[in-house]
């Protein structure tokens, strides 16, 4: 085989994870206990409705009626509906289940990172799927082999003319995903990590992750980093013949390394740029935005958080100001006088519940390619985010958390990433 790839996307599919579930017997004092904390949590305490939904699903199947959990007896056992109601027209069944899905994705993320069971309950399905830790049955990989859930890499799509058309980006993500490849291999036995935990509320809600990924704004050094305004900042599609990639090369950087651990996590996920993603996409499930004035969807998302990216002037470059307290603080990117090279960048790093999309969403994005790339190292090294960790116990382990990350760079290469602020709620 050679020459020019025919699919105009990029697939990268090893042999997909199995992870193995324990039989009705074994989980079912597990899944009981399971079953009482979410109902005690925030997320469904106070909701006697999707308590009693979530209560009937959960029982009817360990008690081995699965098969009988259809929309209509499901009106009619929890809902009071009659007999012969009108499914089409009365959705309270099809609501109903949609609220628990976000509910259980809440709570995954704001209570249950360390729960033995996952409770989950898979669009267009109202039976809940149960997971336990790997390493809870050991023994049953030889005894119950029909009872599996495929959690592998199943495709990641980069669109028509990332194949075609920047040879750079497919050599760096092919290079991520053999390293998550290899990995993979290793995940299998081992205790859980720092970065396991951090992007637990991620890898929790059956749905592929969708990592959305900024549009090429032109290399470092030229054009908005020469000190025009963000929209200026691309390409001009009046140049004839002008080569635009899709995506800039510390973009990719990031992607690939996020794209890795999620592989290494055993997690699906998804690609899309910023120009391909719209707001239903982002309503779907969790969401890794990466770049920053270049994506649109994190100047949005993150406008009411307590840092984000300030409007620049016609004259000034992008910075990360302060909002919600009294003596607000602002992050600027750094140049060198007398040769105006970039010496320090900064970025933003979250990983917050966003109540536009309903979703949780991870944030990575500096004001230049560089901080860009420095946030995704930041959110796949262990030793970052073990740092992050024992800070978030300092504050009362509350899940939500935004950092202003600083790098310094040295002839075009980015140092370790620092934390210089941050907040959690």
């Amino acid at each position: 085989m050679g020459g020019e790839l025919s699919p105009q996307k990029l697939r990268v599919s090893p042999e997909p994870a199995v992870v193995q579930i324990g039989p009705v017997d074994a989980l079912r004092e597990p899944v009981q206990r399971q079953l009482v904390e979410i109902l005690a949590s925030p997320a469904f305490r106070n909701s006697k409705r999707y308590s009693a939904l979530l209560k009937y699903l959960v029982e009817r199947t360990l008690a081995g009626q699965a098969a009988e959990l259809k929309e209509r007896n499901i009106g009619v056992d929890v809902f009071d509906r009659p007999a012969d109601y009108d499914t089409t027209t009365d959705h309270v069944v099809r609501s109903a289940g949609g609220e628990i899905r976000k509910r259980l994705a809440q709570y995954y993320m704001e209570c249950g990172l360390t729960a033995e069971v996952r409770v989950d309950l898979h669009p267009g399905s109202y039976v809940p799927q149960f997971r336990l830790r790997r390493d809870e049955f050991p023994d049953t990989a030889n005894t119950i082999p029909p009872a599996v859930v495929n959690t592998g890499i199943k495709s990641v799509e980069l669109g028509p003319q990332s194949v075609r058309r920047w040879p750079v980006l497919l050599g760096v993500f092919s290079a991520g995903a053999l390293l998550a490849l290899a990995a993979a291999l290793l995940v299998t036995h081992r205790p859980q990590t720092a970065v396991d935990r951090f992007w637990a509320p991620i890898t929790a809600p059956p749905a592929p992750v969708l990592l959305c990924v900024g549009r090429w704004v032109g290399p470092p050094g030229s054009q908005r980093d020469a000190g025009e305004s963000p929209s200026a900042g691309r390409p001009a599609d009046s140049a004839p013949g002008m080569f635009k990639p899709p995506i800039g090369a510390e973009d990719a950087i990031a992607l690939a390394r996020m794209a890795g651990t999620l592989q290494s996590l055993r997690k699906d996920f998804r690609v899309l740029t910023e120009r391909e993603t719209t707001f239903d996409d982002l309503r779907q499930g969790p969401a890794v935005l990466i770049g920053a004035i270049n994506n649109s969807w994190v100047l949005r998302l993150t406008s009411a958080l307590r840092f984000r990216f300030e409007d620049a002037a016609q004259d000034q470059e992008p910075f990360i100001g302060e909002s919600q307290t009294a003596s607000p603080r602002a992050w600027r990117s750094e140049r060198n006088a007398e040769s105006r090279q970039m010496t320090r960048d900064y970025a933003i790093v979250a990983r917050c519940w966003n109540p536009e999309t309903s979703q949780i969403v991870v944030v990575a994005a500096g004001s230049h390619p560089w901080g860009t790339r420095a946030a995704g190292e930041f959110l796949t090294n262990p030793v970052c985010l073990k740092e992050l960790e024992a800070l978030a116990q300092k504050n009362g382990n509350r899940k939500n958390v935004e950092l202003v990350l600083s790098t310094d760079i040295v002839k075009g290469a980015t140092g370790p990433p620092t934390m210089v602020a941050w907040y959690f709620w």
